[in-house]
Parts: structure tokens; C-alpha cells; sequence
């Protein structure tokens, strides 16, 4: 009897014994539960990896200042079991800062591949110029390819230069020399100044060019008239063209005809007509006069003032008169 008891007691410990195992087991799994669901929600744990670069404007291996950092162009990094050219599989892009700079972190749960494959994208209206790495392999101006293992390789320093869209270079147009012909023309005799001559209004000189003497004149460049004091200027610049000889020519108002001209550093070839030949420079371009002569002016005939003829005065005659006689 004693014994019989005894051992329903041993039965009953045994029982809690494995009851409270199970419940230890129990709540061993769900903490263990727990904890998975927890470092699935928490940051990721697998291994990474950082592909670093910049993106230029200019010339391959030309560094800021004398190029120009590039800002949102697109860098895109892809995964392959195959060197280039097979890209493979797109993993993820970013796009450049205002330094230029771009950053790519690949993880080794993107998937198993055995190269990476760094691909700039042109901006519109760029194009690739070139491209250097230093732990890479650059395949193209815009492609640079990685082959693992990344341990022990540098990742930064994967850059790549653009050229931009053509601008055109400004055309300096050079500043054209000129000169200045200056001069009169007078009405009265060669050589006369006023008051002995009177100044000409509105007489036109014409300057021209040519690449031969007297009497070619070559072609025309401008003329102008000349003002109320019978001056004229007419200025010529060497991009009018380019002549070994510069003819002043005065035409002659209607009904005036040239006496002569003189020019201080120029040839009088007739009386309207002078010639220079180059070089202008250091010559006395002012003081080239023509005189003219005008219209006869006929000397008015004096006409004789008539004096009348005096009419007589009638002589009176006188009337008799007859006296009757008174008887």
C-alpha cells in the first residue's frame, strides 16, 4: 500500500516535470519567433558594397577648375555572370549631385553575380568622352566593369567626362580702321580763298576705290555733299576693301564747271580729281579743295532813259471886236 503510493507520487512529479519542459520548450520557440521577426524588420545584415564616382564636363582626366562638375546625370550599376559587353541585369541607378558626385552600394543579396557593371548615361546633348577607374576595368567612355571579389578593391574613384553640346565659338569681328578725307569746295578761281571766293553748298564728292591709278577709279564707296561753308568729309575703313588707291572726285553742279583743285598730301590728276595711294597712315588727308566757276553772268545793257519832247505853248490870237457906229 505504502509502496503503491509512493510511487503515484514519482507519477505526478514526472507529470509537472514534463509539463513545465513543455512549457519551457513553448515559450523558448516563441521568443525565438520573436527574435526572427524582429531582425527581419530591423536593418539589413547582409554584406555591402559602395561604388563611388563623379561625372565632368570636359576633357578625360582634366580635373575641376578647368572642368565643370555635372549635376543629375544618371549612373546605373548592373549585375552579370559575363564580362562585357553583357550589361545583365539592371540592379539599381542614382543620379549626380552638384558636385558631380554619385554614390552606388550593391549588397550581396541583390544576387550572385560575378561582375559589376558601373553605366554612366549621357545627358541630352552630351556625350561621353572618357572614363577612368582605379580598382575597374573601363570597357567604354561611359562603362566601367568590376569582377568580384570587391574585398580589397577600391570602389571610389570611378569617374567619367562628358563633352556638352557644341557652342559655338563667337566670331570676334575685328575693329576696322579708318581715315577721314576731308576739304572745300569753293566758287571763284584756283587757289582763292574767301572772301575772294564764295564757300559751295550741296556740291557731291565721291571717294572710290581701286587697285589701279589715275584713270581708273575703281569702284564707288560713298559720296556726301558738301555743307553751307562748302566742307566735306568722307571717311573710308579698310573693310570697305582692300585698295591700293582712294580717288576724290567732285562732280560739278549744274551749270558750274572745275577750275582746279590742290591737296596737301594727295595727286591733283584734273581739276576735279585727286588720287592717294596707301599707305593713308601718317599722310594729311584734310585740306583737299576744288574751286568751280559758275554761270556767266551777263553784263546788263544800259538802256537810255528818253526825254520827252516839250510840246509848244499856242500862241493866243486875239479877237477884234467891230464897234457899230451911231449915227
Amino acid at each position: 500500500m505504502l509502496t503503491k503510493h509512493v510511487l503515484t507520487r514519482k507519477g505526478l512529479a514526472i507529470t509537472a516535470l514534463l509539463a513545465v519542459m513543455v512549457l519551457m520548450g513553448a515559450m523558448s520557440f516563441a521568443g525565438s519567433k520573436g527574435e526572427t521577426a524582429a531582425a527581419q524588420a530591423g536593418p539589413r545584415l547582409a554584406t555591402e558594397w559602395t561604388f563611388q564616382g563623379r561625372v565632368y564636363e570636359g576633357d578625360v582626366g582634366v580635373e575641376p577648375p578647368a572642368s565643370r562638375p555635372l549635376e543629375g546625370v544618371t549612373v546605373s550599376v548592373y549585375g552579370s555572370n559575363n564580362p562585357y559587353p553583357d550589361s545583365g541585369t539592371f540592379i539599381r541607378s542614382t543620379t549626380t549631385n552638384r558636385e558631380g558626385w554619385y554614390g552606388l552600394t550593391v549588397y550581396d543579396d541583390d544576387g550572385y553575380w560575378e561582375f559589376y557593371h558601373i553605366i554612366e548615361t549621357d545627358r541630352e546633348g552630351y556625350t561621353s568622352v572618357g572614363a577612368t577607374s582605379v580598382g575597374g576595368t573601363v570597357m567604354t567612355a561611359n562603362w566601367i566593369e568590376y569582377v568580384i571579389p570587391l574585398e580589397g578593391k577600391t570602389l571610389t574613384g570611378n569617374k567619367f567626362w562628358d563633352r556638352g553640346p557644341a557652342t559655338a565659338t563667337p566670331t570676334t569681328t575685328p575693329t576696322p580702321v579708318c581715315w577721314l578725307f576731308e576739304g572745300r569746295v569753293y566758287e571763284g578761281e584756283l587757289g582763292e580763298e574767301p572772301p575772294d571766293s564764295q564757300p559751295l553748298e550741296g556740291v557731291t564728292v565721291a571717294v572710290w576705290g581701286s587697285n589701279n591709278p589715275y584713270p581708273d577709279q575703281g569702284e564707288f564707296i560713298r559720296d556726301t555733299t558738301t555743307n553751307e561753308d562748302g566742307w566735306y568729309g568722307l571717311v573710308v575703313c579698310d573693310s570697305d576693301g582692300p585698295y591700293e588707291f582712294y580717288h576724290l572726285i567732285e562732280e560739278d553742279p549744274p551749270g558750274y564747271t572745275s577750275v582746279g583743285a590742290t591737296s596737301v598730301d594727295g595727286t591733283v590728276r584734273t581739276p576735279n580729281w585727286i588720287e592717294y595711294a596707301i599707305p593713308l597712315e601718317g599722310k594729311t588727308l584734310t585740306g583737299n579743295k576744288f574751286w568751280d566757276r559758275g554761270p556767266a553772268t551777263a553784263t546788263p545793257t544800259c538802256t537810255p532813259t528818253r526825254t520827252p519832247t516839250r510840246t509848244p505853248t499856242p500862241t493866243r490870237t486875239s479877237t477884234h471886236t467891230h464897234t457899230r457906229a451911231h449915227l
